[in-house]
């Protein structure tokens, strides 16, 4: 196998196996969210407006941001160590690689672009296309060479931050927020993105449940892809937990240990919950309600005590994400009660986390 797809195999393939989430949203806003001449609409005013065309280039640098992110943690970690040996290749070799590589996981970005180009030709807005070429060209280009560089560099070694120096000293944390407080600590970036992400697509679900005569189950569908989004952190708790078995060691009872990790898992959504507590339409009903307030925690944890139950790479996370979504849009679409399924994944999550106590605990 050459160099080059072994690259492809270990970074293209991890990166959209990983964020497959992410594109599952894309494509429930590109294909339900929006109809065919709001595309064009919207492909039409980027390609006529400097200022939306900025806007989109914006968009655009935060994904190959994301992009360099998961690469730099990906050659940092233990699987994925051999991808250090890189720069033992010429540089021509390692430009043309990486290169290729950024641009494979950059093709939405492009993609996109091309759907715009035939605007700018239409509407001969020619400098506005060469600006969005260049950006793209430019931006695959920086991408290439700011992870030759970080191939260069040793492994960084963590050193005590401000939390472990001053605060960790005089207070102590309850257990359910040592995984939110590492989260804020070492992946800032990941919860920013992720809560930006998550709240701007709720509120094109309630702006779209406004402008026709929809059903409890528009909302559900959207909390479910907003899900999605926030799957990575779901994904990062279980890793938490895992290199921290420690904490589960401790003399804590087994309600303890349920109500801790159920905890963890429903304050990753408190701000999709605020959300919803000032979008409340009336029309939905007060059992609904409830239901879709409820969804998110419930299904986070049942995700979340289904990979304590089985556990499975980062690399194929993202199936198991894709089969639970196609399964629920179903029991959605047959009506199922919200509250029933809710009550579902609770059970089974409690079940799971109190097998994992008697396991620890060879009970």
């Amino acid at each position: 196998m050459s160099s080059l797809k072994v690259l492809i195999r270990s970074l293209v393939r991890t990166f959209y196996e990983a964020n497959i989430g992410f594109f599952l949203v894309v494509l429930y806003l590109a294909f339900f969210l929006m109809r065919s001449t709001e595309h064009i609409a919207l492909a039409t005013a980027i390609a006529t407006s400097l200022p939306l065309t900025l806007l989109t280039l914006l968009l655009w640098a935060a994904y190959w941001i994301k992009a360099i992110g998961f690469i730099y943690k990906t050659i940092n970690t233990g699987t994925y160590l051999f991808i250090r040996q890189l720069p033992f290749y010429s540089k021509s070799k390692q430009f043309i690689w990486l290169f290729i590589v950024m641009y494979i996981i950059g093709e939405p970005a492009w993609a996109y672009a091309i759907f715009i180009s035939f605007f700018n030709f239409k509407h001969e807005t020619y400098w506005l296309f060469t600006l969005m070429m260049a950006f793209l060209m430019a931006a695959n280009t920086l991408a290439t060479l700011a992870i030759m560089h970080m191939l260069k560099r040793p492994i960084r070694e963590l050193s005590p931050g401000l939390w472990h120096r001053f605060i960790s000293k005089r207070f102590s944390l309850p257990y359910f927020f040592w995984y939110v407080r590492h989260l804020f600590v070492h992946e800032p970036m990941l919860a920013f993105l992720t809560k930006a992400g998550s709240l701007t697509l709720l509120l094109a679900t309630f702006y779209l449940f406004e402008t026709d005569v929809y059903d409890w189950r528009l909302l559900a569908v959207g909390l479910l892809f907003a899900f999605t989004i926030n799957s990575m952190l779901i994904y990062t708790n279980y890793e938490f937990t895992i290199n921290n078995q420690w904490i589960n060691n401790l003399p804590r009872k087994h309600s303890q240990i349920v109500f801790s990790s159920f905890a963890t898992t429903s304050l990753l959504f408190i701000p999709e919950i605020v959300l919803m507590l000032f979008h409340a339409p009336p029309s939905i009903g007060l059992i609904n309600w409830v239901g879709l307030l409820l969804f998110q925690p419930f299904l986070g944890y049942f995700l979340f005590t289904s990979l304590v139950f089985k556990p499975i790479a980062k690399e194929v996370y993202g199936k198991r994400i894709f089969y639970l979504i196609i399964l629920l849009i179903f029991v959605m679409m047959y009506s199922i009660p919200l509250l029933v399924v809710n009550l579902t994944l609770l059970t089974l999550g409690i079940w799971v986390m109190g097998n994992y106590y008697k396991l620890l605990h060879n009970k």
